[in-house]
């Protein structure tokens, strides 16, 4: 059984992990992304892994970075990407017939983006006796 879960994935462009259950062994290529870089460290990598009737993936990506969790951190991949498009969608492809279940999570952002003003570094109180003396 050969099953590919692409990721990422637009008409032009794809992270993909193949999941190989009969040569039990697991592959992330980003050899199909249209920005594609340091190719000379390699865009597969590949694992040995005792692939079993069942296998839990948890997939992050947060912006150019893509981390990918197999059975609770058993097996993880990390990937650099840089996607041409933000709205890209997954697809699962198999050999044969499989079963799964998906939930998905928006990441929400950590950093405040608000512009710093002096109240935001400055405590209130000091902040007012400051603009007094002015």
């Amino acid at each position: 059984c050969l099953t590919t879960l692409s990721l990422l994935a637009t008409e032009n462009e794809s992270l993909d992990l193949i999941i190989d259950a009969d040569e039990k062994r697991i592959t992330l290529d980003r050899s199909n992304m249209s920005s594609r870089f340091a190719k000379q460290w390699g865009e597969q990598r590949r694992a040995s892994y005792p692939v079993g009737e069942t296998l839990e993936i948890d997939v992050l990506i947060d912006g150019s970075i893509a981390e990918i969790f197999i059975d609770g951190g058993r097996l993880a991949f990390t990937a650099r990407v840089f996607p041409h498009s933000p709205h890209s969608k997954i697809e699962l492809n198999s050999t044969s017939e499989i079963h799964y279940h998906f939930d998905a999570y928006e990441i929400s952002p950590s950093v405040n983006t608000s512009p710093i003003t002096s109240e935001a570094l400055v405590p209130q109180e000091l902040h007012t006796e400051l603009t007094k003396e002015s």
